[in-house]
């Protein structure tokens, strides 16, 4: 069951993270923020 669980847990981090970098990288690379989205936050 542990093992299960940390799978689950490192597989779920490595999601969290690369959709992360994915959602940054734009802002990183337009200085401004479209409307919409900081409607959204």
């Amino acid at each position: 069951m542990k093992k299960e669980l940390a799978k689950y847990i490192s597989k779920a981090t490595t999601v969290c993270s690369s959709a992360f970098v994915q959602a940054s990288s734009p802002f990183s690379h337009a200085p401004k923020i479209p409307e919409s989205l900081k409607k959204q936050k």
